[in-house]
Formats: C-alpha cells, structure tokens, sequence
C-alpha cells in the first residue's frame, strides 16, 4: 500500500434488519482470518440491538467465558477481543479460536467484526447460527488476487469456524492448496490439488483457514452436513492488480438463501464503479447484466461454482439470473484511478431479502500517516 499524505479514516458499516432473514439473532459463531503479514493490533466487536430494553449477551472462546455485557438500542457496545483469537495459518494450535456470542436473555444481537491493523483493516457482518434441517450446505468461496510484490505472498483465503460438533466437511478448492492429513491431531501437510477433495471433520468452534498465496479462490466449494461459519476474502487484495492493497472479508451464506434478480449501485464519490463478481448456485446459469451508461448484456455459468466479474463504469445497474448466484461488490484499490480509498468488499442481498428497515453504525479510526509504500 502507499500513503502520502496524513489523514483520517472513517468506516461506516451498515446493520441490515428485516425479521428472520436479517443479521439479527441470538447465537452467533466468528472468527478472524489472516490480516496483512499476520499482524492484528486490534479485534474488535460491535454490538447492536434493536431493542429499546436491555438485552444481555455473553463471549465465549475455548477457553471459557472471557465477558458479559448488556447493550440497548441507542447505544452501542464495542469489545475488544484478544488478537491471539485471529487465525493466521493452518498449524494445529489455530484449530481453537472460534468465538460464540450468544444472547443470554433471549434478546436479539447484531454481531459487527473488524480486523485492525495500521495500513489495512477488514469487517465483516456476521449471520446468526441457523440450522435450517438440511441434509448438505453448500458454500463457494469469494476473493480476489494480490500483487506479486508483496514479499509475503499474502494469501486469497476461507476460515471455517464450526457451528457444531462432528461437522463433515468437503472441500474442493480452485487453486492448489496445503493442507493437514488430518486436522483433529498435529499431522503433517499434504497438497490438494485444483479440482481434487479432501474431506475431514470439525467440532464446535473449531477454526480451520485454508489459503493460496497470490492467487484467487474464489469458486471453492465448501459443503458440509451441518451449518458452518464461512468467511471468504484475503490476507490483502488489490483490486484490480494494482496498488494498494486491503485486507477484506465477509461472511458466506449459504446457496439456499442467495437470489435472483439484485440491485447495483456506484460509490458515490468514486470517478470508477465497483467491480461485481458473481458465483453460480447451480450449472447453466443465465445472467442478464444491465446499467442504466450501458444497455443490458447477458452471460452464462456452465457450472456450479464459475465465477464472472462484471464492471459497471459507476452507473446504475441490475442483475437477473435464472438460478441463484451470490453477488458481491468489490471497491477498486486507488491507483485504479478512481480517488482515494483500498479495496473494500460487500455482500449485495438479492431483491427478495431486501430490508425494511436499516441502523447505521459509524465508528472512527484516526490513523496518522506518513509516506508509505507497498
């Protein structure tokens, strides 16, 4: 990343509230994956509710309880976890740092995730654990490249966190990946090839982060008998290749609850729009891409799991399938020429789950800079 002048950064990051399909529950199961070079200096959690009571709530690691805290609606609380609880690689002693939050008077929570580090810092919304009684969930993986300069070959990366115990879980990756023979004991690494499985087991709250250095994962398939946790992003991404990069992440739904026909809209005061990359549910997907500068043009997904990425050059902008795709909306690094701001990523809900009713939560993080290369 490069910095040159000295500046504070604000995010605003938008609570989605619309009865069951909302980001709102009671019983909640996160992580934090692998920030630029390992390094978190702070893991913070937002809390909201849209209860004007008092609703009370507890964290909970594998160590045991660690807090309890109370939050109402006009106030929320922000908590600081212990950075030792990010996921940095794959090495038996990162296979514990789930995290449950779980409402203890049956209130309902907002869970908001941020990963800081200076330079870069990821959040993404969490989802309530939901076992929908179903016989296979099925995930696909989300992300993005990076530049091969980074000396660290930072990673296009999924963290797993259990939901329950005894969760069998088959993974079929896009790029080459190392992982453990077997995660349960310290065994050694082997390689799973592009297209080839591996199947193992993961227990409640266990972490499992699979990753591939300066590539793209995107289109890897994830699919388990019970509901998982499933953040998808990367260790710092450029988007497009080119300076500079962030680190970004966001929770995965599963392909039962992605959509059909969603809405597009720009950056407001970015001169270049977003890029959309969009993951097929199922094989022979027609997708009809139309912006309001541009005219409608239409693409196909031959299989379940391909991935397009779509640019929409700032205008207006709709997407219609004929089976379900999830979408997301990828914020261009700055020397894309599209004014100051890295790479952000958001995950855009289909028509039919849009919200009725929205909270705003603003927290600011003031960051001095001086000249800063990457």
């Amino acid at each position: 990343m490069r910095y040159v002048i000295i500046y504070t950064l604000d995010f605003i990051h938008t609570v989605l509230l619309q009865d069951s399909s909302a980001a709102y529950g009671t019983e909640f199961y996160v992580g934090a994956m692998r920030n630029l070079r390992g390094d978190t200096d702070d893991l913070l959690l937002y809390i909201t509710t849209p209860s004007v009571s008092s609703v009370s709530f507890s964290i909970k690691t594998t160590n045991g309880i660690i807090g309890s805290y109370s939050v109402n609606s006009s106030v929320p609380v922000d908590i600081s976890l212990p950075t030792s609880l990010v996921t940095n690689d794959g090495l038996y002693s990162s296979r514990f740092k789930g995290v449950y939050i779980y409402s203890t008077n049956g209130g309902l929570i907002s869970v908001l995730v941020v990963n800081v580090r200076p330079y870069t810092f990821g959040d993404y919304m969490a989802y309530p654990y939901q076992n929908l009684a179903l016989s296979e969930y099925q995930y696909y993986a989300v992300s993005t490249g990076t530049l091969a300069t980074l000396s660290d070959n930072s990673l296009s990366e999924v963290l797993l966190v259990g939901n329950e115990d005894n969760t069998t879980v088959t993974v079929i990756p896009t790029q080459t990946v190392s992982v453990p023979i077997d995660i349960q004991t310290n065994s050694s690494s082997k390689a799973v090839t592009a297209g080839s499985s591996f199947t193992f087991t993961i227990h409640r709250m266990q972490t499992f982060l699979i990753g591939a250095p300066l590539l793209d994962i995107s289109g890897t398939s994830i699919v388990s008998n019970k509901p998982l946790t499933v953040i998808s992003g990367h260790e710092c991404g450029n988007i497009p290749l080119i300076c500079c990069c962030q680190h970004i992440a966001e929770q995965i739904l599963p392909t039962i609850m992605w959509g059909r026909e969603f809405l597009l809209t720009p950056y407001a005061t970015r001169s270049h729009g977003p890029y959309f990359k969009v993951v097929a549910a199922l094989g022979s997907t027609s997708l009809n891409f139309t912006c309001s500068a541009s005219g409608g043009n239409n693409f196909n997904l031959q299989n379940a799991g391909d991935v397009t990425t779509l640019y929409s050059s700032s205008s207006y902008c709709s997407i219609i399938s004929n089976e379900p795709v999830l979408v997301t909306q990828l914020g261009p690094s700055q020397d894309s020429g599209s004014g100051k701001g890295d790479p952000v990523i958001s995950l855009i809900p289909p028509i039919e789950l849009h919200q009725q009713n929205i909270t705003l939560l603003q927290k600011v993080h003031c960051t001095s800079m001086a000249s800063y290369n990457q």
